[in-house]
Formats: C-alpha cells, structure tokens, sequence
C-alpha cells in the first residue's frame, strides 16, 4: 500500500494539503499519515504512537505537555474523522522537537513514498510547529517525492505538467521519475530550457538532450520548449502562467530555485496578478532518494 505523509500545523494552509493529498490519494490508492511535531519545552521523549515518557520532566511540565498532547490528539482525531477525510486519512504521528532538532529532517526521515505540505504554516502557540521555511529542508532530505501547496491550492486534476531542468546526465534518474509521474496521471509533460545570464547553452545541445529525455523516457504526450528569461524562477512562473500547468516539477538540488519559487508563487499584487497565477504546486524530487512507490 502506498503511503502519503502529511505534515501539518492545524493552520489554513496545512489542512488544505490534506485535501490535496486526499485527491491524490484517490488516484494512486494510497493511505494518509497526518504527521505532528509539538515544541518541547525541555528535554524529554514521545514515541510515534503517542505515549510519553516523562521521567525527565518535573511535575509542572509533564502535566503542561501532556495537556498539549491531548490537545493535539483531539485535534487529528477530528480531522481523520471528517466523512470527505475519514476513508484515507488512516493514521497519526505525534512526534516532539528538541530546541536542537532540525524540523525538516524530521519530516524528512517519516517512511513515505510520498509528501504533500503546505508552504504558508504560520507560528501561533501548540499550532506554528511547523515553518514555511522547513520546506526546503524537507526537500533536501526527503527520500521521496515532495509536493508543497498553498492556503488556496484546489485540486482540478493533474493534466498539465512542467518540468524545468536542463536534461543533462546528472538529471536522469530525477526526469525518469517526472515522466513517471506525468504516466500515472496521463498528462502532457511541457518539458523547458531557459537560457538567462548565468546559464546558457546552444540550442542544438538543448534541443539533444531533451529529445535523447524524451526518447528514454518513451514520451508519447509533451512539448520542447527553450526560452530566454532574466531569471530562471521568473521564466518558470511566466511560462507556468502562459500554459496553465497544474504543477512544476524542479528538481530538488535546485534549492536555492525552489526557495524563489516557494516564496514567489501565491504572491497576488496588481503587477503580477497578470503575471503569475496562484497556489501552483510544485513537485521536487532528491537527486539521492530512495525507490518509492510513487514515481
């Protein structure tokens, strides 16, 4: 069985990603695991099934954590109980951050074969455990596949996908697994180049690395397109916006692309209203993942 991991902080943003993921539940079979870190106040442990162990604690902090739990328990409960919720959000993980921990790399280390959060958590007491900016960490160190949606991402289908890379060797496996994914779901893969001031190539190399992508890959349903752009994560929301796509797919050593594109998609002002749309999912896989059940 395939398994979707969850994370979520009980803020808009997180609760739409279980719905997100929910869709995407119904199309590849898979379960749910809605996952939880609480703040520690101090030291202390508390296992994946939600019994604590409070021997470390004084008194006064065991009953304040364990009051928190209970908050917390109550709150998934709620949640996986939802009728729209309750056929594939099957399991919990309550977990506690140390000060020291890196919330990301909890994320990260969850058995999954795939991830789906959203990308606005905010910071407010037992429910800002979570960070916007643990995305990329979560990324970096997954060894699946990573989906990151907004507070007002709406499912429609998975029919259009772009996939910005520039098909070199080191990007194979990473595009083996894009042009799977677009398999799963049937859609028409827009696959992009961009030349910018920092990174330029002939377009007859281009235009040969991405046939030679196409042809490994035995592509039936996608496009070539090269572009010339200032930036390459404007070039990307500019042709995402130009071609509607339903997500872009990066990949995930990218990071300091994806951390441009994670802050920049959503942002609705006069200007780029014209220019990009919002709450664009992105997909970003590891060049080190695992195998996962999902391409």
């Amino acid at each position: 069985m395939k398994t979707i991991l969850v994370p979520i902080d009980f803020s808009e943003t997180a609760i739409n990603a279980i719905g997100y993921a929910v869709e995407i539940a119904k199309k590849i079979k898979a379960r749910i695991t809605i996952f939880h870190i609480v703040k520690s106040p101090s030291e202390g442990s508390f296992n994946v099934m939600g019994e604590i162990n409070m021997d470390t604690y004084p008194t006064g902090k065991h009953v304040f954590m364990s009051e928190i739990i209970k908050k917390v328990q109550h709150k998934i409960n709620f949640i996986m109980e939802m009728p729209e919720y309750s056929k594939y959000v099957t399991r919990k993980i309550i977990t506690v951050e140390k000060n020291s921990a890196n919330i990301g790399e909890i994320i990260a280390e969850q058995k999954s074969d795939l991830i789906v959060m959203g990308t606005e958590g905010v910071v407010d007491g037992i429910e800002g455990t979570f960070l916007n900016s643990n995305a990329e960490q979560v990324i970096s160190n997954s060894q699946c596949p990573v989906i990151t949606v907004k507070k007002h991402t709406q499912f429609d289908g998975i029919d259009q996908v772009l996939y910005c890379s520039k098909f070199e060797e080191k990007h194979a496996i990473i595009s083996e697994k894009v042009s799977d994914f677009c398999k799963i779901f049937d859609a028409k893969l827009y696959l992009l180049y961009i030349n910018n001031e920092g990174s330029m190539m002939l377009s007859e190399t281009v235009r040969s690395n991405m046939l030679d992508f196409a042809e490994r890959n035995k592509l039936h349903n996608y496009t070539f397109n090269t572009i010339s752009h200032k930036t390459v994560e404007e070039g990307v929301l500019a042709f995402a916006d130009k071609m509607d796509v339903d997500i872009i797919a990066l990949d995930a050593p990218e990071t300091s692309l994806l951390g441009k594109i994670l802050a920049k998609i959503g942002e609705r002002s006069v200007a780029s209203e014209l220019v990009y749309t919002a709450d664009r999912p992105v997909l970003a896989y590891n060049k080190n993942m695992e195998e996962s059940k999902i391409a």
